[in-house]
């Protein structure tokens, strides 16, 4: 049986797992994630073949499986909900031949709860959302601000606070309504308008970098954003 050739690729969580990536690993990434999509996971010298160095910033987008083999959580969590979505659109499509050797009675039954498992899988399809995927694009924003930790805690806590506020339907934060997103600018802007607001001196930034490790940005794939970026 040959393998699925799509896979749902969220361009929001892409951009922001990637913001601070140059070009060249950018290019790495997005080339590792297929072929993990395609191939599997990766023996170490099959990523370091697509990587290039073993320095390269992408690998911590990659972590080890129980046999050490390499993979992105977020590639492997929208290859389960692609293969779970299928499967229910192909039950449906054996429930509908059924139909015709079962009672009215049966048939209405079948047929709601078909369309009831559809249309939760197309609601995710469609709406590029579900609550745990909303969750991960917030860790993921959470660890791009706290990247910059030239900035006061309390202030990136505001300003998460701030931009992940969902809009009425759950679907889209609101740094994801923006036509443009530049982290390191924004928080620029926000700090020059908070009266209260001192820089973090070098060694205090130093001493918060050992106390307080930024979460890993989650994948993508937003293809992905990512379970992890």
């Amino acid at each position: 049986m040959s393998r699925d050739p799509a896979v749902l690729f969220y361009t929001s969580d892409f951009l922001t797992g990637t913001s601070r990536m140059s070009d060249e690993q950018c290019g790495q990434y997005i080339r590792a994630l297929c072929s993990q999509h395609q191939e599997g996971h990766f023996q170490r010298e099959e990523l370091l073949q697509i990587l290039k160095s073993n320095d390269s910033s992408v690998w911590k987008k990659f972590v080890q499986d129980s046999d050490g083999l390499f993979f992105n959580e977020r590639m492997d969590e929208e290859i389960e909900k692609r293969i779970t979505y299928c499967n229910s659109k192909s039950h449906k499509g054996i429930s509908g031949r059924k139909k015709k050797s079962s009672s009215n009675h049966m048939i209405s039954d079948r047929k709601s709860t078909g369309n009831h498992t559809e249309n939760e899988n197309d609601n995710v399809i469609e709406n590029g959302i579900s609550e745990g995927v909303q969750g991960e694009r917030e860790k993921t924003f959470r660890a791009d601000v706290d990247s910059f930790l030239e900035y006061p805690a309390a202030m990136r806590e505001k300003f998460v606070r701030y931009w992940t506020e969902p809009n009425k339907s759950k679907t889209k934060m609101r740094f994801q309504l923006e036509k443009t997103w530049d982290t390191k600018r924004r928080l620029e802007t926000w700090a020059s308008r908070d009266k209260s607001f001192s820089p973090v001196s070098d060694r205090e930034q130093k001493q918060a970098g050992q106390y307080q490790q930024p979460a890993q940005p989650l994948p993508i794939l937003d293809i992905f954003g990512g379970k992890k970026n």
